[in-house]
C-alpha cells in the first residue's frame, strides 16, 4: 500500500494534483450532509452505520473477545486497544488515499469501461501490475502481502467458528477419551467452515463488490447480536434466570426480528439488480499501449460501461436498496425496541426494579436504584455467570 500510494502520488505529480483530480471527480464529499438511506456517501449513513458495525466488532465480536481473554489482564487488553487504534486510523487512511491514486490514473481511461477487468475490485491488482509491474519483486511482494492480511484475518475467524461450535453445541453431547481428539474435532470443524466459505466466494463473486458484500453480511449480523447484548446490559429483566422465561423470549424475539429483517434485506441487496446508469467511454488520457489492447481485444471501442445506481429507486428496490452501511444500525434498533416492547407485552408491568433480576452493570451506573430495594440476604448480590 505504502509502495502503491507512493508510486502513484509520484506519477499524478503531487498531492495537491491528486486532490484537485478526486475533487473535480466528485469524489471528495467529505461533508455531504443529504439524508439519503440508499447511497453510502453521506455523512448520517457513514456516521450511524459505522458506528454500531465497529462498537460491536470491538465490543462483542469472539474474535476479539479471544483476544482480550489472551492478553492476561484487562489493562493489558485496553493498552493493547490503544495501541490498536492508530494503526488502524493509520490504515484507513492508506485504504482511501490508494483510491484516490488509482481514480487518479485511471480518471480519463477507465479499465472497467475499457473492459480491462471486468469488475472494480480488480482495479487494485491491476494498478499493481501496471504501476509497479517494472520494479523486479514488487508484484510478489503485493501478493504475498495480499495473502499474509487475509489469512492472519480468516484464521482467526475459522479458529472462532470452530470454539463456539465446539463448546457450546457438541462438547457436551459426546464422550471423549482424552484432549487430543477434541483438538482434531475443533480443526476438522475450522476446515469444514473454510471449505464452507470457500463456497460463500462463489456467490460473492456474483453480487456487487467484495467491499459491499462483506459489510452487507457482517452488519445484518453483527448489528442485532450486539443490540441483544446491549438489552441484556440496560434492560432489568433481561438477564432474568429461566424462571422468568417470558423476558428471555421478549429478548429473543427482538433479536430475531432484527436479525430476519436485516438479512433478508442483505440477500436482497446482493440478488436483486440494481438500476444502472451509463457512462460514455473515453480514451481521452489513455496510453498508446491500452489504446492498441483495447482495439486488439474489442476491434471496435465500447460505446458505453453501465454502473449500480441508487438514485431514483423505485418498486422493491427501494426496500431492498438501502445502504449496507444502515444494516447494523437497523438490525441493532429493531432488536432493541422489539425486546423491550415483547418483555413489557409478554410479562407483567414492570412498576419496581428487583436488584436481584438487575444486570450487574445496571448496578454498577445507578447504584442508587440497587441501594433502594437492597436486602439482607447475600443471595440478592449473587448472579449466576452464565446467566449474566
Amino acid at each position: 500500500m505504502f509502495l502503491g500510494v507512493l508510486v502513484g502520488v509520484i506519477e499524478t505529480g503531487g498531492l495537491k494534483e491528486l486532490w484537485d483530480i478526486n475533487e473535480r471527480g466528485g469524489r471528495l464529499k467529505i461533508f455531504n450532509m443529504k439524508v439519503d438511506v440508499y447511497n453510502h456517501d453521506n455523512a448520517w449513513n457513514m456516521l450511524f452505520g459505522t458506528a454500531i458495525a465497529w462498537t460491536s466488532g470491538y465490543s462483542i465480536s469472539q474474535q476479539q473477545i479471544q483476544r482480550y481473554c489472551n492478553m492476561g489482564s484487562p489493562q493489558k487488553g485496553r493498552r493493547a486497544l490503544y495501541w490498536n487504534l492508530p494503526g488502524l486510523i493509520l490504515f484507513t487512511f492508506m485504504a482511501v488515499t490508494c483510491g484516490m491514486v488509482i481514480y487518479a490514473k485511471y480518471h480519463a481511461c477507465d479499465p472497467v469501461t475499457l473492459g480491462l477487468v471486468k469488475r472494480h475490485d480488480q482495479l487494485m491488482p491491476y494498478y499493481v501490475m501496471d504501476t509497479l509491474s517494472h520494479y523486479p519483486g514488487i508484484p510478489g511482494l503485493f501478493v504475498a502481502c495480499v495473502f499474509s492480511g487475509s489469512l492472519s484475518t480468516l484464521s482467526s475467524g475459522y479458529n472462532s467458528l470452530a470454539a463456539i461450535t465446539w463448546e457450546d453445541l457438541i462438547k457436551d453431547r459426546v464422550n471423549l477419551k482424552n484432549d487430543s481428539q477434541a483438538l482434531i474435532i475443533t480443526k476438522l470443524i475450522a476446515m469444514s467452515y473454510g471449505l464452507l466459505i470457500i463456497g460463500f466466494a462463489f456467490l460473492v463473486g456474483n453480487a456487487g463488490t467484495v467491499m459491499q458484500a462483506s459489510l452487507a453480511m457482517s452488519g445484518a449480523m453483527s448489528g442485532p447480536i450486539f443490540g441483544l447484548f446491549i438489552v441484556g446490559l440496560f434492560h432489568p429483566y433481561a438477564t432474568a434466570p429461566v424462571a422468568k422465561i417470558d423476558y428471555n423470549i421478549g429478548a429473543l424475539i427482538g433479536f430475531l426480528s432484527g436479525y430476519g429483517v436485516t438479512v433478508v434485506l442483505a440477500i436482497g441487496s446482493l440478488v436483486i439488480p440494481r438500476p444502472k446508469v451509463s457512462l460514455p467511454t473515453t480514451l481521452d488520457h489513455c496510453p498508446l499501449d491500452v489504446i492498441q489492447s483495447v482495439f486488439t481485444q474489442f476491434e471496435t471501442l465500447p460505446n458505453s460501461t453501465y454502473i449500480p445506481s441508487y438514485d431514483n429507486v423505485e418498486g422493491l428496490g427501494q426496500f431492498f436498496h438501502i445502504s449496507y452501511l444502515l444494516l447494523s444500525a437497523l438490525g441493532f434498533t429493531i432488536c432493541i425496541v422489539m425486546s423491550v416492547a415483547a418483555s413489557l407485552c409478554i410479562g407483567k408491568q414492570i412498576k419496581t426494579l428487583d436488584t436481584k433480576l438487575m444486570s450487574p452493570v445496571v448496578k454498577y451506573i445507578f447504584p442508587g436504584i440497587g441501594a433502594q430495594n437492597k436486602q439482607k440476604s447475600n443471595d440478592i448480590e449473587t448472579i449466576d455467570a452464565t446467566t449474566v
